[in-house]
């Protein structure tokens, strides 16, 4: 039997800056499984990873975790949404 090879799909990419800061949240999807990632520019080792067989349960999280950005006094600095290319946010 043949295996198909995992291909995982960008479904929104939004990233937030904050005090010369700069962190990205990711939502993909890959086969059964949504992705959702929030990692930081200046350091690979900051970053937080959930999975979830939900998309709806993945879109909550992504928004809840956007609010909390935008709460704290983070702006959003760029979107990408279903593997488009980056779109920036005017100031």
């Amino acid at each position: 039997m043949k295996q198909r090879a995992s291909r995982r799909h960008l479904l929104l990419q939004w990233t937030f800056h904050h005090a010369g800061r700069f962190v990205t949240c990711q939502l993909t999807h890959d086969g059964p499984a949504f992705r959702l990632s929030l990692f930081t520019h200046s350091s690979t080792s900051e970053a937080y990873v959930a999975s979830f067989t939900s998309g709806i349960e993945a879109m909550q999280r992504h928004a809840e975790i956007a609010k909390a950005l935008r709460t704290s006094g983070w702006t959003l600095a760029s979107y990408t949404d279903a593997g488009v290319a980056a779109h920036p946010v005017a100031a």
